[in-house]
């Protein structure tokens, strides 16, 4: 998804990232010439809104160059809020190095040069600011000159030592060091990098590719490796980029090769160092996972960009495939969770020594038991064992014994009983009750009440009156039971007979298995309830 769209034949200079909004310095490119031929030289500035919709950059400020650039960078020096824009400095066709103050181009009235040197003998296509002091500015120009200029002084600049190429070279590219400080790289088109040390003002290590095809055209060093730093090529028959290691300078470390025409520049991402990003010939930008050696993406000419602060009116749906190495900024670094059981998960990035490359890597996850209630735990443990053994009996036995409690007592006891055999008569024994004296009280109780064992005179005995009372009994349920069949008989005659459907009860395969399980329980119930 293409988000912003400038067509001018230019080098760029992107705002520092701490700096907002968001800015874009562009200024007319030395040795290329537009439809109108013009050889002037403009530099503008722009302001990227990604809240905008449409493609177009608000212009913020222009201001016509005594010559045409090779190269641009914005520092972040100055004070105050419109002097904390920074500094831009440029780089001429003619060996012109010129610094702009951006809060003077941003706000027309004051002039905008700050000053101009013009030291070099030939086109100043090399420059880069020291990220530890930013007063400190790197010139790199024809026949080998590199130049170390104080901002606060420019009428005297330093050399980090003498030429070290013999014959001279031009300087295509120049970096400070990302770690240390002190340290200073250039690169050459003969494909050779020198790495210099402004402490003693000489260089102290030369790499070069043996088979002698690199035609250098970038250099850029690892944001936190500080012996680490990749070339790329920008000869149309071996565009590969070079990633060497200082310690180990007999050979480059890697090599990766996937353009198909001369590379132009390299960057590397500050907030993930595993990626790194190459423009070339081919109208490609790939996106490089050094740690897995692959290509994490790539975006040609009419290819759709990811997404990036676009606005809710301007998103367009797209479908984005799921990365298989998201980036830094995307994984979580650590993370943990608590698990039933008093398992603790935990999980993180394993840490890598700053003098290692990182390496992709298995990320490992932990889980260990966390104890806060040892007693609990304990009597768990206890609980558990018990079931698996199926001694249910002995584990009751023992709380009885353990506790102090009365009415704990009774419910291990209860618990118990369950479990043994005559559990019913048990219950009644633990509920207060002897079988012998219930049943001497039920059968002095059915005595008194039939009188049985009493023969007074003019009174039947036991046995007769028994007979004689069951007969009455009989007798009087027959006459009962005749009257009620007649009632019922004759109310079902009078009742008028009604067409009705007659109603069916679904049966299906549920229904009869709940009828079987409530038969199952049922009979179950029978036989376990009380006679």
């Amino acid at each position: 998804m293409k988000l912003k769209e400038l067509e001018r034949p230019a080098v760029q200079a992107w705002s520092p990232a701490s700096q907002y909004p968001v800015y874009l310095a562009t200024g007319t490119s030395a040795q290329q010439l537009d439809a109108s031929f013009s050889t002037n030289g403009t530099l503008e500035i722009f302001e990227i809104d990604f809240r905008d919709p449409s493609l177009d950059l608000k212009h913020k400020g222009v201001l016509s160059a005594s010559s045409r650039f090779y190269k641009l960078i914005w520092g972040n020096i100055g004070d105050g809020l419109l002097e904390g824009s920074g500094v831009i400095a440029g780089g001429g066709d003619n060996g012109m190095l010129t610094l702009y103050s951006v809060a003077h181009i941003l706000s027309p009235g004051k002039e905008p040069v700050i000053a101009q040197r013009q030291k070099h003998t030939g086109a100043v296509r090399a420059l880069d600011f020291n990220p530890f002091q930013g007063n400190l500015l790197a010139s790199g120009a024809s026949d080998s000159e590199i130049f170390i200029w104080d901002l606060n002084n420019l009428n005297v600049p330093r050399t980090p030592g003498s030429k070290s190429q013999q014959p001279p070279e031009d300087i295509k590219a120049l970096a400070w060091n990302r770690q240390v400080q002190h340290i200073l790289s250039s690169a050459h088109p003969s494909g050779k990098a020198v790495v210099w040390d402004l402490r003693k003002n000489e260089p102290i290590i030369k790499v070069s590719d043996h088979s002698n095809r690199m035609h250098s055209s970038g250099l850029a060093w690892h944001p936190d490796i500080a012996t680490q730093l990749v070339l790329c090529s920008e000869d149309d028959r071996f565009p590969v980029i070079q990633l060497w290691d200082l310690r180990f300078a007999s050979s480059p470390l890697k090599v990766l090769e996937s353009h198909s025409r001369g590379i132009l520049s390299v960057s590397w991402s500050q907030a993930d160092a595993e990626l790194l990003l190459s423009s070339a010939k081919d109208n490609q930008i790939l996106c490089w996972n050094l740690g897995s050696n692959e290509i994490s993406s790539f975006f040609s000419k009419g290819q759709p960009l990811p997404p990036l602060q676009v606005p809710e009116q301007g998103a367009q749906a797209s479908l984005i495939p799921p990365l298989k190495n998201p980036p830094k900024w995307l994984r979580r670094p650590a993370g943990v969770s608590f698990a039933f059981g008093g398992k603790l998960v935990t999980f993180g990035l394993p840490s890598t020594p700053a003098h290692q490359m990182p390496q992709p890597c298995l990320r490992l996850v932990f889980i260990s038991q966390v104890i806060t209630e040892s007693e609990l735990l304990r009597r768990s443990a206890e609980l558990q064992e018990a079931l698996e053994s199926g001694n249910l009996l002995n584990y009751c036995q023992n709380k009885i014994e353990q506790t102090s409690l009365q009415s704990e007592k009774m419910l291990w006891q209860f618990l118990k009983v369950t479990l043994e055999e005559d559990s019913r008569m048990k219950f009644l024994k633990l509920l207060g009750y002897s079988k012998d004296e219930f049943q001497k009280k039920v059968a002095a109780g059915l005595k008194s009440d039939l009188g049985l064992g009493e023969t007074p005179q003019g009174r039947p005995k036991g046995d007769d009156l028994h007979s004689n009372r069951q007969q009455a009994f009989c007798s009087q349920t027959s006459e009962h039971i005749t009257e009620e069949a007649s009632a019922s008989s004759s109310f079902f005659d009078e009742l008028v007979p009604q067409n009705m459907t007659p109603w069916e009860i679904p049966i299906t395969e549920g229904t009869l298995i709940l009828r079987e399980r409530n038969a199952l329980c049922g009979s179950r119930w029978a036989q376990s309830s009380w006679t």
